[in-house]
């Protein structure tokens, strides 16, 4: 019999990493381990679910059942795993007293991780056929098929493209008085390619040029480090509960103090030219703000519904979008965009949006309702939210149940991911 170990000899975490004991194998003075033997799968796995501190020690204790099914201890191996071994190593002959084994060992990272000791570099394997990408085994940076582009290498490189304008065209989206900068760049057009290029200087309205869209005005939040604001609200001019076709395209007036939605359709195409983060900020009653910044966010196209991609939260308002563990079914990941008009969420009682006059990746139904009423209340630090109606993200401590004054949302490329 077997005993295998994995962990840090002579002490408290000897077996931290797993203890494995294999069945009686008999009549053998010497054993060529196959597949498997005495039940356990060959080569055996031992799973880390955090960073592995080298070197670890890997313990194999030989036994042998005697007659009376006595396990009597026969020999013990110990193999001392270093740096050396994190890629695949030659064999190693280990000597023990009575007896010897060979073997070899190997650390790797699990699917879709990359980047060995720590394996923090994320890279799905495509997850639709519409994604035309590999991950490099080294590195874990998404490699585009021939003839594409795009962090998930969803756009053609031959575009028929809309002619280059330089001046924006007609649209439901004001931009007041101010006359924006026109920048053509179907690659990478943003505020932190603007602000790269010498273009966009200060915090203002800036147009780009992004994907088989016209070009559209941005706010591009440039003190921040280019920041390219998707969402916002300040003041409560503009409503919120809008049909689809609204949220697609975007409503309200692009400004640095004005309410407004950019439209799911940019937004796809924004996220979807490289990888982005997204940081939202929150201002309470009280004119305290808080922030929840994602490492990753991204949005699929409309014929599936606009499905939010976000993961790696970090910051000071909780994490009301991405996590699994305390919300459940009402998780915003890889929720569909859901209007009045266009119920995708999963509650079964009813629509979400219709309940709580919004548009926002609804499941079951929120956690995050940056898109909800505005309660405009300037009389006490604490807007009420009347029945869940409100501009709300449940996450911050002891205001579960009041409005928020203000909110932003804005995206910022992230080459990490």
């Amino acid at each position: 019999m077997f005993y295998v170990c994995l962990g840090y000899e002579k002490s408290s975490a000897e077996c931290l990493h797993g203890r494995i004991r294999s069945r009686p194998v008999f009549n053998h003075a010497t054993y060529v381990f196959g597949r498997q033997f005495g039940g356990i799968k060959n080569p055996i796995a031992f799973h880390f679910d955090t960073n592995l501190t080298m070197p670890v020690t890997l313990k194999i204790d030989v036994y042998d059942r005697d007659a009376l099914s006595r396990d009597e201890f026969v020999d013990s191996f110990v193999i001392d795993l270093t740096e050396n071994h994190l890629r695949a190593g030659p064999s190693v002959l280990v000597l023990a007293g009575r007896t010897r084994l060979i073997a070899t060992s190997r650390v790797s990272c699990d699917p879709d991780w990359f980047v060995l000791p720590n394996c923090d570099v994320f890279c799905p394997k495509p997850s639709h056929s519409y994604m035309h990408y590999t991950c490099d085994p080294d590195t874990g940076q998404k490699v585009c098929d021939k003839g594409w582009k795009g962090y998930n290498c969803v756009i053609p490189l031959k575009l028929t493209m809309p002619p280059t304008a330089t001046s924006l065209p007609a649209s439901t989206t004001s931009i007041g008085n101010h006359e924006p900068v026109v920048f053509i760049d179907r690659d990478n057009a943003d505020c932190d390619r603007l602000a790269m290029n010498g273009i966009a200087l200060q915090d203002d309205v800036y147009v780009i040029h992004v994907g088989q869209l016209n070009p559209f005005p941005v706010f591009c939040d440039i003190s921040s480090g280019g920041w390219t604001v998707i969402q916002q609200r300040v003041e409560g001019s503009e409503s919120f509960y809008r049909g689809w076709d609204e949220y697609k395209d975007g409503f309200g007036e692009i400004g640095k103090d004005k309410d407004y939605w950019l439209g799911l359709e940019k937004i796809y195409q924004l996220t979807n030219q490289r990888s982005y983060k997204l940081r939202v900020t929150v201002e309470l009653g009280s004119g305290d703000s808080r922030y929840a910044e994602y490492d990753s966010f991204w949005v699929e196209d409309e014929s599936r519904l606009y499905r939010l991609h976000i993961a790696g939260y970090n910051g000071t308002a909780g994490d009301a979008l991405a996590s699994d563990v305390f919300h459940g079914s009402r998780s915003h990941r890889l929720a569909p965009f859901s209007t009045f008009d266009r119920d995708n969420d999963n509650w079964s009682q009813g629509s979400c949006a219709a309940q709580y006059r919004s548009g926002w990746w609804f499941n079951d139904c929120y956690w995050a309702n940056l898109n909800g009423p505005y309660v405009n209340d300037r009389n006490t630090d604490h807007p009420a939210c009347p029945d869940g109606m409100c501009v709300a993200w449940l996450t911050i401590l002891g205001y579960e149940e009041f409005s928020l004054r203000a909110t932003k949302m804005e995206i910022l490329p992230n080459p990490r991911f």
